[in-house]
Order: structure tokens, then sequence, then C-alpha cells
């Protein structure tokens, strides 16, 4: 069979020439790196530029004070050469203790005067009074153990006698601290100035604020006073000593707060009587004033000096009292009477020296009072030698 000749396939229309956009199948493919026909090389992407600091920038510069300026001057201080410098500014508990002592230190001569005015004829007095409470003494009582014999006792009329007596000297003894407190704080409130007063002047101006002291003092301790006039009264009627001792532990035991809430508002009385001469009830409301909104710190502050002023009493007044009743206060109350001398000079004046400093304290906190002296200083040092 012959061969049936097949008509020609189609091939299509012809083949121009191609779009540079593709690439056909049968040509091979431009590599990557090559631009296509009628273009120029293709960008190369490299990797990201790095980010440093910018051009003409250093690092943040410090924070230090600003130019043109030092470091803060120092605070402008109170005291003079003889006590170093005390601070003129509100005060901590730290410094009230450390002024305590600078002021005590360089004052020493003044206030132990001031104190053996008041404390050396009271003492004596006090001791004298006493002497037959322990007439026995523990050496004799070695010697012969029949002394304590419940026959031979005291009797119990004796024993209240005593008893108001030493309640007596008790009340003698609180009154005189008004007085010797304002002395003291006389001579602290100059030091603490600048200035210096000695024991002469200071107690001949006590003496001229004899009533406003007496008078602050009574208002102030009106609550103990009641509790010590209801005793005395109950002593005069005759009143059993176990009686009194349970009354006098109640009363402690429930006046002991109002007592020390009033103590602490009033701490101030002396020196704002003295320092500002003001009469007994305004010295007993400034002094309320003052310390009224820093109760609890004025408190602490307090009961820290009264507690170093009872441990320094104590360990001096110790031995001599051990002393004395080792042989009996019949002849040994002389010993006893030394030893309370010698503990009231140098116990004494702690806390009247503290209660100074904290109605100083006081006054800068709530009035400025160390701007009013620095402004006092520099009107005086600016003023014409003739007017100084």
């Amino acid at each position: 069979m012959a061969d049936v000749a097949q008509p020609p396939e189609d091939e299509g229309p012809p083949r121009g020439p191609v779009d540079p956009g593709w690439v056909p199948v049968d040509q091979p493919a431009v590599p990557s790196d090559q631009a296509p026909p009628g273009h120029g090389p293709r960008p190369g992407y490299g990797p990201p530029p790095s980010y440093g600091p910018p051009p003409g920038y250093g690092p943040p510069p410090g924070y230090g004070p600003p130019p043109g300026y030092g470091p803060a001057p120092p605070r402008v201080k109170a005291g003079d050469a003889r006590t170093g410098p005390l601070p003129l500014h509100p005060m901590t508990a730290g410094d009230i203790l450390d002024g305590v002592f600078k002021l005590f230190k360089a004052n020493a001569r003044s206030l132990v005067v001031i104190v053996a005015v008041f404390t050396v004829p009271l003492q004596l007095f006090a001791a004298w009074a006493q002497r037959d409470v322990l007439s026995v003494g523990f050496l004799e009582t070695l010697g012969d153990p029949s002394v304590f014999d419940p026959e031979a006792a005291q009797p119990l009329g004796e024993l209240g006698g005593d008893f108001g007596m030493t309640v007596i000297v008790s009340l003698v003894q609180l009154l005189v601290l008004p007085f010797m407190a304002g002395a003291i704080s006389q001579v602290v409130a100059a030091s603490y100035l600048g200035e210096r007063l000695p024991a002469g002047p200071a107690l001949r101006r006590t003496l001229r604020r004899f009533w406003a002291l007496l008078g602050g003092w009574l208002v102030s301790h009106l609550l103990l006073l009641a509790v010590v006039g209801l005793m005395i009264v109950l002593v005069v009627l005759g009143t059993s000593l176990g009686t009194l001792l349970i009354l006098g532990s109640v009363a402690f035991l429930v006046g002991s707060p109002a007592l020390v809430a009033v103590s602490t508002l009033t701490v101030a009385v002396a020196p704002a009587i003295v320092v500002e001469e003001l009469g007994p009830v305004a010295g007993v409301r400034r002094s309320w004033t003052l310390a009224w909104r820093r109760f609890w710190p004025v408190l602490g502050v307090s009961l820290l000096a009264g507690l170093i002023t009872s441990l320094v009493s104590g360990a001096l007044g110790f031995v001599p009292s051990f002393v004395a009743l080792f042989f009996g206060l019949d002849y040994g109350w002389i010993i006893l009477a030394a030893g309370g001398i010698v503990a009231s000079l140098v116990s004494a004046p702690i806390v009247a020296i503290a209660a100074t400093l904290i109605y100083f304290d006081l006054r800068i906190r709530t009035e400025g009072f160390d701007l009013q002296i620095i402004a006092a200083e520099l009107t005086a040092s600016h003023a014409p030698l003739g007017a100084r």
C-alpha cells in the first residue's frame, strides 16, 4: 500500500524576536547577576548599614552640679569656741544628746554651782529626815539578829509618820526642780547662742522669775499634786500603811499614762518662761503649743534623757547608799546624803539641758528661729560701727 502523503503539521505563526521580559522555554535562563538586554547591571544589595552613634554626638552628658555652682555651703552653727559647733537647724535625738554633753562640759562650773545651791541642803535634810526609817544596819543585824524581833519593831504609827515625812521631803524636792531648771536653762540658752552667763547672774534672774516658775510648775503638775494631796490626807487620817500602798499602786497604774503625756507637753515650760520672760499660764500654753505637733519625738527624747539621768544617778549613788545601809542610817545618813549630792551634781543638769535644746529645736521647726538668728547676725555685721 502506497504511503499516503501526510499534510504538513501546522507550525503556528512564525516566531519573532523574543520579548525581553520573558524567557523562552527552549532558551537558557539569563543568570540573575546579568541584566536583561538593553538594561544596565542590577544594583547589588549588601548587608544593612550598621547603626552607630550619630556623627558629632558623644555619650549623653552626666548630671553633675550646674555649671558655675560649687558644693552647698556648710550649715550655720550655734555655740562658741568652748562648746564647739552646735546644730542651728532641726535636730535629731543624737544632735540633742550630743549637745547636752557639749554644753555640760563647757559650762560645768556654773552648772555645778547652781545644782549645789539647791541640792546640798535638800539632800542633807532628806537623809536626816529618813535616819529613823532604817536605823538598824546590816552590820548590827549580823551581830544581833534579835533587832528584828516583831515585839521590838517600830510601831505602825511611827512608820506612818516616817512615811509622811518621806512624802513631804519628796514634794519639797519637786518644788525645787523648776527653779533649778530655770537657772540651768538660762546658762544653757546663753551658751547655745554663743554667749556666756555665770552662775551668779543666772540665779539672780531666776529669783526675779520666782513666781512665774512656781506658778508654771503648779499648773503643769496639777494631776500629780492632786494624788500627793490625797495621800497626805490619808496619812493624817491614820490610814494603815498597807492601804496606802494599795491606793498608791492603783494611782500609779491609772495616772501614769496621763502624767507622761502632760510631762511631755510641758517639757519646755521653764525655758519658755526664762528665755521669753512669760508668765506661768503663758509659759505652759507656749510649751503646749510648741510640743503638740511633735509629741512623739519629744516624748522619745525626754524618756531617753530621763533614762540616762536615772542610770547615772543610780551608778553614782549605789555605793554610798549601800555603805549607809550597811552601818545603819542612824549614823550613815551623812554618807547617804553625800552620795545623793554627788549623784545630783552630775545627773540633774542632763534633763534641764535636754529640755532647753528641745525648746530651741521646736522653735526652729515651727517658727524658723534659726533664720531669725542668721538674719540678726547679718544685720549686726552690716550695721555701722557706731550703731553696734
